[in-house]
C-alpha cells in the first residue's frame, strides 16, 4: 500500500531498494545502495518494521521475509554474532526473543563499552521526534491527498477489510476520529516541549538541567504540568479510536488476509504510542532513586528539546538478568584493566555481586614489544589544556604541523571536543599550507568510513577525530605512524549521568574523582594509544600533548596502565630532533 502509506519522494528513494531485493542473500540494508549515508536515514525505517508489527508464522510474507530467513539460520547455528544492544534487547524475554534462539553461554567481546550499551538501552527518550515519527506510522496529513500512513491504507481498502455497508460506515467513522486527533496533537505537543524548554531559560549557556522530583518547584513546574496533562489526553483519545478500529477489524469477517496485516499494525501503533505516555509520565515524575532525569537541547540544525531518563547503576540488571541466568559468560577486551588491576570494571558491571566461585578473571599480556615499537613522548612546553589564557588549541596546531611535517603525514589526532577539533584542525590547515600533506578532519573531510579508506590509502595525510576516533580504527603500517592524543579523555561532568553515578560514589563514602572519573578515563585513553601498534611490525610515536599526564597526582595511573615508557621534552627543538630521529631510524 506505499501509495497511501508513503509519499512520492519516499516512493521514489525505495526504487533502488526494491530493485536490490530481487537479488540480495542477506536482507541487509548496508549492502544497497541506499543503506550508505543520508539515504539511509532517510528511508531506513521505510524498510524495517518493529516486533510488535511482525505477525509471525501467520504472515504471508514469512518465506520471502529475510528476518525470517536471518531467524532459522540462527537456531541452526552454533555461535551467534550480535551487536551488545541486541543482546541487552532480548535480556528480559530470552525465552520468547524475536531475534535470539534460546542460549546458555555468552561472550562479551569489547566488555568495556557494556555499561554504555546497557544504559544506553535502558535509557528513555521523550521528543518531538519520536513523537511524530509514532503518529506519523499511524496517520500524517498529506498535500494533495487526505493523508497518508497506516489509517490511509486502511481507508482506501475498507471495503475488503469488512463484511457490510453498515461496518464500513462504522470503521470510516473511527477513521475520521483518528485522523482529527492526530490532526490536533501538533499545537499540544509543541506547547508541550516548549514548557520544557522553559527550564533551561534561567540556565543560559547550558545544554541541559537535571530534574529531580524534590527541586520541583510549583511555579516552574504548572506549565508543564497542565500541557503534559493536554498531551497525554490527545494520545489517549487516539489511542481510543485506533482500538476501536482495531476491535471492529477483529470483529468482522472480510476474509482478507489484508484485515488482519492491518489489525496487527494497528497494535503496534497503538502499543508504541501507549509506551510513549508512559515514558512521559515516567521521565517527568523523576522519583526513582535509581534513574537519572534532565532536559536538554538538541544539538541540530532544527534545534528543539527533549527529555531523557537513565539507570545511574546497571550492576544489578547485569546479575539478574544475564550471570544468574547464563551457564558461562566471558568478558574480553584489551582495556578492562587499570593499573594492571579488574576492580573498577567489575564493580561496575556487577561481578563484584557474582558468587566467587564462579568468577575467573585473568589479564593477558601484548604480543608486541611496545618498547622497541612505540616512544611515548610529552612536550612540557605547551600551555596547559584547561587555562582559558593559554591559547592550546593554537599552540597546538603549529606544534602538530612540525611534528606531521616531520612524519610527512602518517598520523592522527584524537580530541575530545569538536570545538578543540576544528580550531586546531584550522590552524594546522594554514600552517601546512604548502607542504603535500592532505588534512582529514571529522565532520568535515566526509564520513567516518570514507575519512578512514583514504587516510589507509594515502600515506601523506592526517586524521583529526573526536569520540569515535578513540577506538574501532585500525590501520596497519606506515600510514599511522604518529599519534597525538591531545588531551586526557576525561568524561564531561556536566552530563547528567556522570554527574549522577560520581553523587552516588560520593554517598558511598568515596571520592567519585579517583573512584570513577580516572578508572573511566584511563580506559578510554588505553583505547586511543592502541590505535597506533596494530601489528608486529608497527613502529610508531604516541605524542601526549596533555602535560598533566606527568604534571598531576593521577598521572602516573595512566603512564602505569601503558605498556611504554614516557620521555619528557622542555624543550621544542629537542622535541622536534627526536621526532625526526624516531622516524629516520623506523624508516630505515
Amino acid at each position: 500500500h506505499a501509495d497511501f502509506e508513503l509519499s512520492r519522494k519516499e516512493i521514489a528513494s525505495l526504487a533502488c531498494v526494491a530493485a536490490w531485493a530481487t537479488s540480495t542473500e542477506s536482507g541487509d540494508i548496508a549492502e544497497c545502495v541506499a543503506g550508505n549515508g543520508s539515504t539511509r536515514d532517510d528511508i531506513g525505517h521505510l524498510v524495517t518494521s518493529e516486533a510488535a508489527e511482525c505477525r509471525g508464522h501467520a504472515c504471508r510474507h514469512r518465506q520471502q521475509c529475510f528476518l525470517f530467513r536471518a531467524r532459522r539460520k540462527a537456531k541452526a547455528a552454533d555461535i551467534i554474532i550480535a551487536n551488545h544492544a541486541v543482546v541487552f534487547r532480548e535480556m528480559e524475554d530470552e525465552d520468547d526473543s524475536p531475534v535470539l534462539p534460546p542460549y546458555r553461554h555468552l561472550i562479551f567481546d569489547e566488555a568495556h563499552n557494556m555499561e554504555d550499551a546497557a544504559t544506553s538501552w535502558l535509557s528513555t527518550e521523550v521528543s518531538a521526534s519520536r513523537l511524530y515519527y509514532l503518529l506519523g506510522r499511524l496517520w500524517r496529513r498529506g498535500r494533495r491527498r487526505s493523508g497518508s500512513g497506516l489509517i490511509a491504507a486502511i481507508s482506501h481498502n475498507i471495503g475488503k477489510c469488512t463484511a457490510d455497508a453498515e461496518t464500513s460506515a462504522q470503521a470510516a467513522q473511527h477513521i475520521r476520529t483518528i485522523e482529527s486527533a492526530i490532526g490536533s496533537i501538533g499545537p499540544t505537543a509543541d506547547a508541550f516541549f516548549d514548557s520544557l524548554a522553559a527550564l533551561l531559560l534561567p540556565n543560559i549557556g547550558k545544554e541541559c538541567i537535571r530534574i529531580q522530583a524534590k527541586t520541583k518547584r510549583d511555579a516552574q513546574w504548572q506549565p508543564i504540568t497542565e500541557s503534559k496533562t493536554h498531551l497525554i489526553a490527545e494520545l489517549s483519545a487516539t489511542v481510543r479510536a485506533a482500538e476501536a478500529l482495531m476491535t471492529l477489524l477483529q470483529e468482522t469477517d472480510g476474509g482478507s488476509m489484508e484485515s488482519a496485516d492491518f489489525i496487527q499494525d494497528l497494535e503496534g501503533a497503538t502499543d508504541r504510542i501507549s509506551t510513549f505516555i508512559e515514558d512521559i509520565e515516567f521521565v517527568l515524575a523523576a522519583d526513582s532513586e535509581d534513574y537519572v532525569y534532565w532536559v536538554e537541547e538538541l544539538k541540530t540544525r532544527k534545534g528543539g528539546i527533549r527529555a531523557f531518563s537513565a539507570p545511574i547503576r546497571i550492576s544489578t540488571m547485569l546479575r539478574d538478568h544475564i550471570y544468574a541466568k547464563k551457564h558461562s559468560v566471558v568478558m574480553t577486551s584489551a582495556t578492562l584493566s587499570v593499573g594492571g588491576y579488574l576492580d573498577f570494571t567489575k564493580k561496575r558491571l556487577g561481578l563484584d555481586l557474582v558468587e566467587k566461585d564462579r568468577l575467573v578473571e585473568q589479564i593477558i599480556g601484548t604480543p608486541f614489544d611496545y618498547k622497541k615499537q612505540c616512544m611515548v613522548m610529552v612536550p612540557l612546553f605547551l600551555p596547559d589544556p584547561g587555562d582559558p589564557s593559554g591559547d592550546y588549541a593554537h599552540q597546538l596546531g603549529i606544534l602538530l604541523s612540525e611534528v606531521f611535517r616531520r612524519t610527512r603525514g602518517r598520523g592522527m589526532a584524537l580530541f575530545t571536543s569538536y570545538k578543540m577539533l576544528h580550531t586546531t584542525s584550522a590552524v594546522l590547515r594554514d600552517e601546512m599550507t604548502h607542504d603535500e600533506v592532505q588534512i582529514l578532519t571529522q565532520g568535515e573531510s566526509g564520513s567516518r568510513e570514507n575519512i578512514i579508506k583514504i587516510f589507509k590509502k594515502n600515506m601523506a595525510s592526517v586524521l583529526m577525530g573526536t569520540h569515535s576516533f578513540w577506538e574501532g580504527v585500525d590501520v596497519v603500517g606506515e600510514s599511522l605512524s604518529c599519534l597525538a592524543v591531545t588531551r586526557l579523555p576525561f568524561a564531561v561532568f556536566t552530563d547528567p549521568i556522570v554527574q549522577a553515578r560520581c553523587e552516588q560514589i560520593e554517598a558511598e563514602g568515596r571520592g567519585a574523582f579517583m573512584a570513577f572519573s580516572v578508572p573511566n578515563a584511563i580506559i578510554r585513553f588505553r583505547q586511543g594509544f592502541g590505535r597506533l601498534i596494530r601489528h608486529r611490525t608497527d613502529r610508531g610515536i604516541v605524542i601526549v600533548t596533555d602535560r598533566r599526564l606527568v604534571a598531576k597526582r593521577y598521572g602516573h595511573w595512566f603512564q602505569k596502565s601503558i605498556p611504554s615508557p614516557t620521555v619528557t621534552f622542555r624543550d621544542r627543538d629537542e622535541f622536534l630532533d627526536a621526532v625526526a630521529d624516531f622516524m629516520a631510524f623506523a624508516d630505515d
